[in-house]
């Protein structure tokens, strides 16, 4: 065997950046697609402190890592690390994903596409009963059995609109808490709603301090149906999405928000979603639940940001079996 060939039949690895980190599910669903592609890739959750993240960056470089997956909190950080953003990063002003590339880091961010993808699973999901205690729309939805069979749904005109129904979920006024990187590209994909098979009249973005995050965003992003305000102007009355990009109530986090949360205050049939996880019993989406809202937890939006990112690392889409797998393993 030449070297080349022994080279090229090396394990690749692929790993996720965070902290905390350990309780990521991130290993077990790209593990769970390399068994399912037939590759001897792995991935691994790497803790790494804020001050370590360009050592980290570097080393990542030096072994020829095949990718990288970014989370709190270091995905505006990775901004002035890596060596080349895409538009959608740059666009966003946060990475959660980095494309290794003829040794040069390049920072992407799959997080807003893989929030449309959850959320047009949520409207096709039917309401499950509060009482059995679920809080997430259960694999096997209409969206993921379509993709399972190679349809394509047609909800948009680009590479990923295999991701999701055919008729646009309809939001009147939806609210997104938090100003991190999660809730930045959140909000960029409400905004651009028609290019993630949405539609979406008015999004209030809601954070304790509304003045310093206007200041912040970049010129180009599209908010002309953005309305940025803080916690002691929120009303819930007329809100059909209720997006939480805070850590309230995670491990480490705070316990509650600065102004209380009432889903029952919510509009009759609204949708409500937590996109970090894991959460406690009693929470924002267990109270959602018991009130009659539609809920789901993150770890349908980590299963499609997930997906895009491995394509993009893979450079080619993934087969049904491998989607699926990466599904199984949350």
């Amino acid at each position: 065997m030449s070297e080349e060939t022994h080279e090229q039949a090396l394990p690749v690895v692929f790993g996720v950046l965070g902290d905390p980190v350990a309780h990521s599910r991130s290993p077990a669903m790209h593990n769970a697609a390399f068994t399912a592609l037939g590759l001897p890739h792995r991935y691994a959750a790497f803790h790494v402190r804020p001050a370590a993240l360009a050592d980290a960056l570097a080393g990542a470089r030096a072994l020829g890592l095949g990718g990288l997956n970014l989370t709190v909190p270091h995905k505006r950080a990775a901004l002035a690390l890596v060596d080349e953003l895409t538009p959608r990063a740059r666009r966003i002003g946060a990475v959660n994903t980095i494309i290794l590339r003829a040794g040069r880091l390049v920072g992407d961010n799959t997080d807003g596409l893989g929030f449309a993808a959850a959320l047009r699973e949520l409207f096709e999901a039917k309401l499950e009963p509060a009482a059995r205690g679920e809080t997430r729309s259960t694999p096997g939805t209409a969206s993921l059995r379509r993709h399972a069979r190679g349809e394509d749904p047609g909800a948009r005109r680009d590479a990923d609109s295999r991701h999701g129904p055919a008729r646009a979920p309809r939001v009147r006024e939806a609210v997104v808490l938090g100003a991190g990187g999660a809730a930045r590209a959140v909000i960029d994909a409400l905004a651009r709603d028609r290019e993630h098979g949405l539609s979406v009249e008015h999004v209030r973005w809601v954070t304790r301090n509304p003045a310093a995050l206007a200041e912040q965003l970049h010129s180009g992003a599209p908010l002309r149906a953005v309305e940025i305000t803080g916690y002691e102007r929120l009303e819930l009355a007329r809100v059909e999405l209720l997006v939480n990009c805070t850590t309230v109530g995670m491990r480490g986090g705070p316990a509650r928000f600065p102004t209380p949360i009432e889903p029952a205050r919510l509009a009759p049939g609204a949708r409500v979603v937590d996109i970090v996880y894991p959460r406690p019993p009693g929470g924002l989406l267990d109270r959602a639940a018991a009130a009659g809202c539609h809920v789901q937890d993150g770890l349908v939006m980590l299963h499609w940001q997930g997906v895009f990112a491995l394509e993009r690392w893979l450079g080619r889409p993934l087969p049904s079996a491998a989607v699926a797998a990466m599904r199984a393993a949350l």
